[in-house]
């Protein structure tokens, strides 16, 4: 009870006179404040309750608080102090009116006040959440507090006394503690291995994942809160008693490749595990129960146990292999193994095992193999050889012979290179054949020279013709010459034709087209121009190589063959795969011709989710679902799956999809196509059948490393993959909308200028050229993203972060210049990082561009940037005071094309690609911001 207040909480009455003494700080301030410029006016004219209440609050070292008079005056004592902050209310909230002091809760305690005056009774709030400015922000703060009547000389409420006491600390330790068991139980549930706690000496069951209850075939829902032994009876022996130890002595236990068997509907289910058993232990440290892991290894130990019953038949076949094989160990290349096929191309007899491999070949020493094993053997890198020669001494005589060979290095356990593994295929007849090409060439040119062709040759990056003098001749040219000079010469109604039939030929790598040509003397002659488009290294097209012929004698007297010739020309502008579109819901509306020629399906049959009828029943529940998932994430789609023929026949396809997305991250359609891969998955199989084979033999030597070695294999042919869909798809469009661009410019000239001056006219014409950039914007950024995931292997050097800040700060230097940026850099210490080069700098610069160019109009931009070095990250800062965003925008802002403020020039791939070039190298990046505030971005980059 509190001297002069009621012990009734539902009103306080003051028993005597108080005075205005003591109460540190508060009394202090209280004393000297000036009130007569408040509604409650000078101290010495407040009543007798008044200063009676203030004694008691002031001489309290419990928190309280006072709303006083009809403008709820504020009073408060030094207990209560601590909770306005450092930066906050303090020490202007005395004295203050309430609604002044706290704006930002008035609506939710200015009813309690309102309550407890009208009514007299007292309210009572637990743990609630009230948000407060203090310490210079707005926090969220929980309280637990009472409102209580305080009544002055004529017995009525005047005044609202509050006791409180702040429970954030405590509100927030059980939140983390909910959040604590949640992250648990999603670990448990979402567990690869099966998960059980069992409690008690009866093996009661009080967690348990999918996982687990798909080992005995039970759902969790079947297990929960009962005794394990009671639903599995049959797995009390031997594991009841392995259990028990672990729960009385506390020690783990760890089986490996234990076997296990439980009844299923009446059957018998047996399969082998790797165990681990744990106790389970409260927070007082008694064990209550164990900890059950268990891993399925049934395959695994399966396959291992009959490669090993196989690997003598796996050898014996390898020694047979059609194709050589031979294995040399250490630096001197001893050989280990020989098989018969590299044995007959020696012919040095069967005597070769754990000789020198230079001196049963000697006749090699002044060729480049013996540089080759030993580059391979110091490096550790393969090496591979096309049509290499070699000669051999066969029955004394040294003949040349031609091979396709690999060297692989053999690694041990601890990763040194101790030999190397050679194959070998001989193509020696296949060399001789090459040289019939080249005499084939060379019969080629008389033929030309018959036919009156005229040869030529493009350069596509420079635009260079080479040609011949026929060439000069047909389209009367002189000296040299341009694809743009000589193309002035045709007919203006084949501009369009040589136009397409160049467009084309940069997808299906051949052009043919017919075209009349306009002759100086005024005749029209008619030519046709056929040849092949050649790529770089990277798959660009970079050179053309054909014929031109003058055709007007063959056109003059064949006017029979215009139809043939037509649809020839349809026949070479299509492309092989079928290509399909559906809408943004997922029902196919188009597919092209080879459609309707492979399938034998109708429109109506094929519509919607038709298609489906025509894959194969194993295929279709994982083409469905990954389809669905695109349709949800609208992440690009890629599956391989057998499609019905007309004729009934299966035929494995690579089915492709890639969504169009507007700027406001809509999908507006999805493009797809079916590229037939049937050869090749026959070929992959007979490639993984013989690889199967020689992995046999290496995994006496390396076991342990062939699940890792096949998923490495599987990661990398995603990767290509996922990199070859994305290029593909975005050069793929490259050239339909240039056409679209060619064919709005080609609008535009026909149009009259009276057309064109209308302002509907200009608008929708405005508006066709927008959306062409955009689409050309969206294909670059593609590009960009293409190229990220192929400098993701770059080297990483150290790099000095002060260096690189420095060198962006010049680039950028006319922006900061002309936004009057104020930029403050503090790197505590020398900070080296290791990282690509290349994308620290596009780090940087993205971080510290974004932080002028989305600067706020109403003040002097100010960028902050921090580098400091914890034990486990070099950290990265990049603040500014800039717009801001909404919190609940934050999550999209690494998203790929999205962007939210439209004054400013982007692709909105910027901070997408710095996101994946950091967790690429292992980092990761996180955002804070608040509107009209700023944004402060923290980038953290592994030691």
């Amino acid at each position: 009870m509190v001297e002069g207040i009621n012990s009734n909480p539902q009103e306080i009455k003051m028993k005597k006179p108080g005075l205005l003494s003591g109460g540190g700080e508060m009394g202090e301030r209280l004393r000297t404040f000036d009130w007569s410029k408040t509604s409650v006016g000078p101290i010495d004219t407040w009543p007798q309750s008044l200063r009676t209440t203030l004694s008691i609050i002031l001489n309290s070292k419990f928190p309280m608080f006072l709303f006083w008079g009809s403008e709820h005056i504020c009073f408060y004592n030094d207990a209560y102090r601590p909770s306005l902050g450092n930066e906050g209310k303090h020490p202007n909230a005395l004295g203050q009116r309430g609604e002044d002091c706290w704006p930002e809760i008035w609506l939710f305690i200015k009813p309690l006040i309102d309550q407890v005056l009208a009514g007299g009774e007292a309210s009572w709030s637990e743990d609630q959440l009230l948000p407060i400015y203090r310490n210079g922000k707005l926090e969220d703060v929980y309280w637990t507090f009472s409102y209580s009547p305080v009544s002055d000389e004529t017995g009525l409420p005047a005044g609202v006394f509050v006791t409180c006491v702040e429970t954030t600390k405590t509100v927030e330790t059980l939140q983390r503690l909910n959040l604590s068991e949640q992250r648990f139980q999603n670990l448990v549930r979402e567990a690869t291995v099966g998960v059980i706690v069992l409690s008690g000496q009866e093996m009661k069951v009080e967690v348990v994942n999918d996982m687990y209850g798909r080992l005995i075939d039970r759902t969790p829902e079947e297990l929960l809160n009962k005794p394990l032994f009671n639903i599995i009876p049959e797995a009390e022996h031997p594991f009841r008693s392995m259990l028990d130890n672990v729960r009385l002595t506390g020690e783990s236990l760890y089986l490996y490749e234990q076997p296990y068997f439980v009844y299923v509907n009446g059957e018998k289910k047996e399969g082998i595990l790797n165990l681990v058993y744990q106790p389970y232990k409260e927070t007082d440290g008694t064990i209550t129960g164990v900890i059950a892991i268990c891993q399925d290894v049934t395959e695994q130990v399966v396959s291992r146990k009959k490669a090993e019953a196989s690997a003598h038949q796996l050898r014996s076949l390898i020694e047979s292999a059609p194709f050589p094989i031979g294995v040399y160990v250490g630096k001197e290349m001893r050989i280990q193994f020989a098989n018969q096929a590299i044995l007959q191309v020696w012919a040095k007899g069967d005597d070769v095992i754990d000789r020198l491999y230079a001196d049963i070949l000697p006749e090699l020493h002044n060729q480049e193999i013996f540089t080759q094993l030993d580059d391979v053997f110091t490096t550790g890198i393969p090496f591979h050889a096309k049509n290499q020669r070699i000669d051999l001494v066969v029955h004394g005589k040294l003949q040349s012979h031609y091979f396709n060979y690999s060297f692989t290095p053999l690694h041990d356990a601890q990763g040194q290179v101790y030999g190397i593994m050679n194959t070998a295929a001989e193509v020696t007849d296949l060399a001789l054949a090459k040289k019939k090409v080249e005499e084939e060439k060379e019969r080629t040119s008389v033929a030309i020279a018959v036919g009156e062709l005229g040869v030529f040759e493009v350069d596509l990056t420079t635009d260079e013709i080479i040609a011949d003098m026929r060439f000069h001749e047909i389209w009367e040219l002189d000296g040299s010459i341009s694809r743009g000079q000589y193309a002035l010469r045709l007919h203006p109604d084949d501009v369009s034709v040589r136009g397409s039939a160049l467009q084309k030929s940069l997808k299906t790598g051949v052009f043919d087209y017919e075209a009349r040509l306009m002759r100086k003397d005024g005749m029209v002659r008619w030519v046709r121009s056929k040849g092949s488009v050649y790529y770089n290294d990277q798959g660009q097209p970079s050179r053309t190589f054909g014929i031109v012929q003058d055709i007007t004698e063959q056109k003059n007297f064949a006017e029979t063959l215009k139809e043939s010739a037509r649809r020839f020309q349809l026949l070479s502008e299509s492309i092989p795969q079928i290509v399909w579109t559906a809408l943004p819901d997922g029902n196919l509306d188009y597919f092209s011709q080879q459609w309707w020629d492979y399938s034998g399906m109708t429109l109506e049959q094929s519509l919607g989710q038709g298609w489906a009828t025509a894959i194969h029943s194993d295929d279709l529940p994982l083409l469905s679902a990954t389809w669905s998932n695109s349709l949800v994430t609208g992440k690009p789609y890629q599956v391989e799956a057998r499609i019905r023929r007309a004729d009934g026949a299966y035929r494995w396809m690579l089915i492709r999809s890639v969504a169009l997305w507007t700027e406001q991250g809509g999908i507006t359609q999805w493009m797809g196509t079916c590229t037939d891969l049937h050869e090749q998955k026959e070929s992959e199989e007979n490639l993984q059948s013989m690889a199967e084979e020689l992995t046999a033999i290496n995994e006496e030597i390396q076991t342990r490393n062939q699940e890792l070695a096949l998923t490495n294999q599987q990661l990398i042919r995603i990767n290509v993959d996922l990199d070859n869909f994305i290029y593909t798809a975005s050069h793929d469009l490259k050239a339909p909308i240039s056409n679209i661009e060619a064919l709005l410019q080609a609008l535009l000239r026909t149009l009259s200028p009276e057309s064109l001056a209308s302002e509907r006219a200009q608008r929708i014409t405005g508006m066709m050229q927008e959306s062409i950039e955009r689409f050309k914007k969206t294909i670059a950024s593609l590009t960009e993203v293409v190229k990220l995931q192929k400098e993701n292997n770059a080297e990483a050097v150290l790099l000095d972060l002060a260096q690189v800040i420095q060198e962006v700060s010049l680039d950028l230097e006319s922006m900061i210049a002309a936004s009057g940026a104020q930029l403050e850099i503090d790197l505590v210490g020398d900070i080296a990082i290791r990282f690509s080069e290349k994308n620290l700098r596009s780090v940087v610069y993205n971080l510290l561009s974004n932080a002028l160019k989305y600067r706020s109009p109403e003040r002097v931009p100010q960028v902050y940037i921090r580098g400091e070095t914890t034990s486990e990250y070099h950290i990265l800062t990049v603040s500014d005071n800039g717009l801001g965003l909404e919190a609940g925008r934050l999550g999209q802002l690494f998203t790929m094309f999205k962007r939210f403020h439209n004054h400013v020039e982007g692709s909105g791939i910027g901070l997408y690609m710095v996101k994946k070039m950091i967790e690429n190298a292992g980092g990761h990046i996180e955002v804070e911001s608040q509107v009209g505030v700023g944004t402060t971005f923290r980038v953290y980059f592994i030691h």
